[in-house]
């Protein structure tokens, strides 16, 4: 999952991602919100949405982030607001924060230690952080097939991951979230089916290409310990969104290069003919050349 822009967020199957996120823990997030690398703004409405929610902050390091934020999601009762700041200085006082959410950011920093510091400062001691960081397998994986993002700085395995935030917080709760293919059974001669039950149906497909979901707190929370599904698009709908599209337009660009090409042998071919007529019209402006000096020739 990668920074939202105004651009991606009509893309249903990445919107789908980040609302998953958000809503996993939403019943832990409540009071005053601090979204910190809110980008674009887009999470505020379900961020605020959330009854138990009084304001909801967002903060961005993105001049450009934060006035496409406050054009398209600040409200005129200052419920939702957005501010240029930094994870490293947050423009919130101390211990004014219940809920501090920062999704897919301390993998760009070189020193991730020193922004929890600073999320603990503005904290309260019984609020929530609520964030996420891709796995190093994750992050590996995608190296090999996109090439590299030189804006991860960091990788975090469970060991370093688990570490950072419990120097910092009594209670951490870490699980994976990952988007997959999947085959979705789901009886319809039923009102209430039973709870889902998951198959890997090969064991060289990899659970943790995704991210790490991690609720942390110095205040004890109960947290139920279950897997659970988002269904998102069908398979046939991200096609249409996305792999149709692009199929199509690769089509456009190769019947441009076969027209391309048409016109270019057409113009090969009017060229080589006019060179043959211009030669022809050369030899006979020789040939005549010829008789003309030959006739002088015999009068001398």
């Amino acid at each position: 999952m990668e920074r939202m822009s105004s651009e991606l967020i009509q893309k249903n199957f990445l919107f789908d991602e980040h609302v998953a996120r958000y809503n996993h823990f939403s019943s832990f997030i409540s009071g005053r919100v601090l979204d910190c690398a809110c980008g674009i703004g887009y999470a505020s409405r379900l961020v605020a949405s959330n009854s138990n929610v009084v304001s909801y902050i967002g903060v961005d390091i993105s001049q450009e982030a934060i006035k496409v934020a406050k054009s398209n999601f600040s409200t005129t009762d200052n419920k939702v607001k957005f501010k240029l700041g930094s994870i490293f200085e947050l423009p919130e006082p101390d211990n004014s924060i219940d809920t501090f959410i920062s999704m897919e950011t301390l993998e760009h920093l070189e020193e991730p230690n020193l922004a929890l510091s600073e999320i603990k400062r503005v904290l309260k001691d019984d609020g929530f952080f609520i964030g996420s960081v891709p796995t190093a397998e994750y992050d590996q994986k995608c190296h090999s097939v996109y090439g590299e993002n030189p804006y991860h700085i960091t990788r975090f395995d469970f060991e370093r991951l688990n570490s950072l935030l419990k120097i910092n917080f009594k209670y951490v709760y870490i699980g994976k979230m990952t988007r997959e293919l999947v085959s979705y059974f789901r009886p319809i001669t039923e009102e209430n089916p039973s709870n889902t039950d998951n198959e890997v149906l090969n064991d060289n497909y990899s659970t943790s290409h995704g991210s790490f979901l991690f609720i942390c707190s110095n205040h004890r929370f109960e947290l139920a310990s279950e897997n659970k599904i988002y269904l998102s698009q069908s398979l046939v709908e991200y096609d249409e969104e996305q792999l149709i599209p692009f199929i199509n337009s690769m089509k456009h660009a190769e019947n441009i290069a076969l027209e391309r090409e048409v016109i270019i042998n057409e113009m090969e071919s009017a060229y080589s003919k006019r060179v043959i007529e211009l030669q022809s019209k050369v030899n006979e402006l020789e040939l005549e050349l010829f008789k003309i000096k030959s006739i002088n020739a015999e009068k001398k």
